[in-house]
């Protein structure tokens, strides 16, 4: 990740990251308020499953 600047549409500059992901060739530029840091490290308890349900 290495910060960048992104022009919006409004033409006003905010701040934005250019991220690669693993399985991309070129990397993506995606703005710094859309990038959410996780605070809990933690796993989810026992009962709660990040699967959806699987339809019947």
């Amino acid at each position: 990740m290495e910060p960048v600047e992104q022009t919006t549409s409004r033409g006003t500059k905010m701040p934005a990251y250019r991220i690669r992901w693993r399985d991309s060739e070129r990397p993506e530029i995606v703005l710094q308020h859309m990038l959410i840091a996780d605070p809990d490290p933690t796993p989810p308890p026992e009962n709660v499953s990040l699967e959806p349900p699987s339809q019947k």
